[in-house]
């Protein structure tokens, strides 16, 4: 519109062009790995405000980019990074208007790492020397790789661990636990740059110190950190040591009575090396002693403790005791020791049945020493027997006291022929037969001669070498009869004459058992021979030995047994007060052996030796008498025995071997019996029976442990000694008249609980 009027319409066109959009920064500042980087975009040319992205590469890892262009964070790796940012602008229509732009950022190595002194105590304590640990990783900043030791300790050694690739911030403090190794922290050192429990993407190096055992004080060493920027500087770890008491350790064992028992109370304890032990007390005080044995050297001692239980005591006794190193003692320990008792002996049955057979073998010794003995004795009645129940017997003597002659043919007949020549003589009276000068049977003159063997006349100063006297009696002819049949004799001995004999029996029997002692089966034997001189028509005496064995099983399975021995010497003689009478005796001494096996408890075997003596003796008196075939005889005796055992003690049974006292057996016996013989041509069969009784008891077997010192404690008291006994025995005597006479016997015997059977055979030769 204008003066002159106004115009046509017309069209125009705007055209709004887009702004020109920038980012400001045409590049990146540099970066170093474990350092902090930040940088703020800016962009200009659009409308504001601006928002920024990453479109591509990528940024190194602890980096970000936020939206209103601050890029920040703390790289954790380096090199270059390529990377494309894209700024937006708020414009509208065509907008936003965006533009992008390539950045090369460059992260540089991390620094070098950097360490922090620090100082530390050690407890040092003993089990085993537990090493302390120390946590490097909580006094390191930056990023390692490894952690070497500059400077070793001097008074112990320390090892770097390498524990993972992450590490848990901690503290280097451990907590101080009886008997182990400890750490403190010092008020020196400063808080550690993790919280605790924040995980570093980091390996974490622990450094763990062993001290030298016993020493106390200062201590140290350095170590670097290495990362990949390098070596930090030396950083110094102080250490005390601060050095403790032992803990002592409470012990258990257990021994046998009167057995000593080592505790090596250094093994048990912690803390060492240790310098020194002491022991504080014996509970109860008298139960037991304690010593010290220490080992090793002054500075690095060991210790035992030897502990002797006093010798009867059993049950439990306690030992404290306290051990100690350089750094002071420790608290008091107790050693229990449990002492087991044993059994008492005297109630075992085994051993019960070794003593009782001991007793048993000293009575069969003496008592078949009486026997053989005594019936010799018996073969001397009325005649003055010769050889006896021997397997060989001579007669030395003759009429002028010193010419040796053997015994006519006349001497070897049977009994019964002699007596019918000898009555036949006397009614023939000059037809009577006698015995010439070769010992041969003759019709003789009228009986004007001296008597000879078996009351047979014979001439007037023959040198037959048969004894004196005056014509045989009855009575007299009825005695020889009945030692005719057992000896094999033809007659009266010849004063002055010399007899030689020997006799023997074998017995096997048990002895039952009792509520205390275990059963015993026996077997025994015992053998004899003697000499004897006939001084006179009523007098015969002697001397001889024997011996005897006995061998006794006790219990069952083997569980005890004993062998015994004896040798004896014995004088000996009969007596004729008047025709048909006799009173015998026997006086003996001996010396006994015993070897004793048992098994013990544990299954060991005790083994023993025991010697010792016996004086035996026995007096008989009694009468001889004949009827017709008949010959009989009855008596009454008594026996005694005293014998001494003497003390012994057995091996290999260990604590469980005994020891036993000496011991006095003394038995008084009386007897009282009869014996008969029936004649039978060549055979006399014949029996005898025999009741006694023992009056005195054994004294008590004083018994006690092998090891235990002292007056025996434990008593064995055998009551089997009052008892009555009957014995009864029959026999067959065989002369079948060629100058042998052979005998055999059996024999039993019984009382309570006991009974056995004997055996006795003879042979005699006619030379």
């Amino acid at each position: 519109t204008g003066p002159g009027g106004t115009s046509a319409a017309a069209t125009v066109t705007l055209t709004v062009a887009t702004p020109a959009l920038a980012i400001t920064q045409t590049s990146l500042p540099a970066g170093q790995q474990d350092v902090a980087y930040s940088v703020s975009l800016t962009a200009s040319g659009g409308t504001a405000p601006y928002t920024f992205a990453v479109t591509g590469g990528a940024l190194p890892s602890g980096l970000a980019l936020a939206t209103n262009g601050t890029l920040a964070g703390t790289p954790t790796a380096n090199g270059s990074f390529s990377v494309t940012i894209t700024a937006s602008d708020s414009s509208t229509g065509d907008g936003p208007s965006r533009v992008s732009q390539t950045f090369s950022l460059q992260i540089a190595l991390p620094a070098p790492p950097v360490v922090r002194d620090t100082s530390v105590a050690v407890t040092q304590t003993v089990t085993n020397n537990q090493p302390a640990t120390i946590d490097l990783s909580t006094l390191i900043t930056g990023t390692v790789t490894d952690v070497t030791v500059a400077t070793p300790p001097q008074h112990g050694t320390v090892v770097i661990q390498r524990t993972g690739t992450s590490f848990t911030g901690v503290s280097i403090a451990n907590p101080l636990q009886p008997g182990a190794v400890g750490l403190e922290r010092s008020a020196a050192v400063a808080t550690p740059t993790l919280p605790l429990g924040a995980t570093v993407a980091a390996p974490r190096f622990v450094a763990v110190y062993t001290p030298t055992p016993g020493y106390q004080g200062p201590d140290r060493f350095t170590f670097t950190a290495v990362g990949p920027g390098g070596s930090s500087t030396f950083a110094t770890v102080d250490i005390t040591v601060k050095g403790t008491a032992p803990v002592a350790a409470n012990l258990v064992t257990t021994t046998d009575q009167n057995q000593p028992v080592t505790v090596d109370i250094s093994s048990g304890a912690v803390g060492g090396p240790f310098t020194q032990a002491a022991i504080v007390s014996v509970s109860p005080a008298d139960s037991a002693t304690a010593t010290l044995i220490a080992d090793g050297t002054a500075s690095a001692r060991t210790y035992r403790l030897q502990i002797q239980p006093s010798p009867r005591f059993s049950g439990t006794t306690v030992v404290t005791y306290t051990i100690g190193n350089t750094f002071g003692m420790s608290a008091a320990a107790t050693v229990t020791v449990t002492v087991k008792g044993r059994p008492d002996p005297s109630a075992d049955p085994v051993v019960r049945g070794l003593i009782d057979a001991q007793d048993t073998a000293t009575r069969d010794f003496a008592r078949a020493q009486i026997e053989n003995f005594g019936r010799r004795n018996e073969q001397l009645h009325g005649g003055g027997g010769s050889t006896g129940n021997n397997p060989i017997g001579i007669t030395l003597g003759s009429s002028d006291g010193g010419t040796f002659r053997r015994p006519g043919r006349f001497d070897g007949i049977a009994p019964e022929t002699a007596l019918k020549m000898e009555h036949a003589n006397e009614v023939m009276g000059a037809e009577g037969l006698r015995v010439s000068s070769t010992g041969t049977l003759q019709p003789g003159a009228s009986p004007t001669g001296v008597t000879g063997a078996m009351g047979l006349r014979t001439p007037t100063g023959s040198r037959s070498g048969m004894a004196t006297g005056s014509a045989t009696s009855a009575s007299t002819a009825a005695a020889v009869g009945a030692v005719a049949d057992e000896s094999g004799d033809t007659g009266p001995r010849k004063i002055g004459s010399i007899a030689i004999w020997s006799g023997g029996a074998i017995s096997v029997g048990t002895r039952d058992a009792t509520t205390r002692r275990t059963k015993l089966s026996i077997s025994s034997s015992g053998l004899s021979a003697g000499a004897d001189l006939k001084l006179s028509d009523d007098l015969t005496v002697g001397a001889g030995g024997g011996g005897g064995e006995e061998r006794t099983r006790v219990g069952t399975a083997d569980a005890g047994h004993l062998t015994a021995d004896t040798w004896v010497g014995a004088a000996y003689g009969s007596f004729r007060p008047t025709p048909g009478a006799f009173i015998d005796g026997v006086l003996g001494y001996g010396d006994l052996s015993f070897n004793t096996r048992r098994a013990a408890l544990g299954g060991s075997l005790a083994v023993g030796h025991r010697n010792g003596s016996m004086l035996f003796g026995s007096l008989s008196a009694g009468i001889d008498q004949s009827t017709g075939r008949l010959s009989y005889s009855l008596y009454g005796r008594a026996e005694y025995l005293n014998a001494k055992l003497r003390a012994y003690a057995e091996t290999g049974a260990g604590v469980y071997s005994l020891t036993f006292d000496p011991r006095t057996l003394e038995s008084l016996t009386s007897v009282a019996g009869g014996r008969a013989t029936l004649h039978l041509g060549a055979f006399a069969p014949r029996a005898r029976f025999e009741w006694r009784h023992e009056f005195n008891q054994a004294s008590p077997q004083l018994l006690d442990y092998a090891d235990l010192g002292g007056p025996s404690q434990y008593s064995i008291t055998n009551n089997d000694w009052l008892r009555d006994e009957v014995q009864f025995e029959i026999g067959l005597g065989i002369n079948p008249g060629d100058g042998w006479t052979t005998g055999i016997d059996l024999g039993g015997r019984g009382g309570p609980g006991s009974r056995s059977m004997t055996v006795r055979v003879s042979a005699t030769k006619k030379f």
